[in-house]
């Protein structure tokens, strides 16, 4: 049976439409410990470590206000799949929420790459997907947008664009 006859979730479809999963990320309350972990177990041979990554009120916003927190992120590469590691420092922010529901960390979200970002958000958010953080950072060569669909187990999605250059930056990893 095809994925398509028995998932009955519009929300599963809108996702899979706007492109492949170019990317799954964890948040977790220890990012060495984590990185160590995950990387056995993934086979991710390095890790390219950002500590105090800020997010900030002018360029991120977070449930409709604007953003005011930090975390350190790591990104790593298994095969073709980025895999992204996330610890919350200072701030709230989704990941700051993950982690108060789970407070050993886990699978955060998957993040595709839309041909156009700004049409995916307005497709989800009139199929009644809000978006829950948002931001624009590296001077501009970075855009995101998480969306909250009616996925499994509160998954979030990643809606990400990216200059040809901070792509291959990230994959160096």
């Amino acid at each position: 049976m095809r994925h398509d006859q028995h998932c009955a979730d519009p929300a599963v479809h809108q996702i899979e439409a706007l492109g492949a999963v170019a990317q799954i990320a964890f948040v977790v309350p220890d990012l060495s410990r984590a990185t160590a972990g995950l990387g056995a177990g993934l086979g991710v041979p390095r890790w390219l470590r950002l500590d105090d990554v800020a997010f900030t009120p002018g360029s991120c916003r977070y449930r409709g206000a604007p953003a005011d927190f930090t975390a350190a992120v790591a990104f790593g590469m298994s095969g073709d799949l980025q895999i992204e590691v996330i610890e919350p420092r200072a701030g709230a922010s989704v990941y700051h929420e993950f982690l108060e529901r789970a407070d050993t960390g886990g699978l955060h979200h998957v993040a595709v790459l839309p041909d156009d970002l700004d049409a995916a958000k307005a497709r989800l958010a009139a199929a009644g997907h809000p978006i829950v953080q948002e931001g624009v950072m590296a001077g501009g060569a970075l855009r995101f947008a998480y969306v909250e669909p009616d996925g499994p187990a509160g998954l979030l999605v990643e809606l990400l664009e990216m200059s040809t250059g901070l792509r291959e930056y990230l994959t160096q990893a």
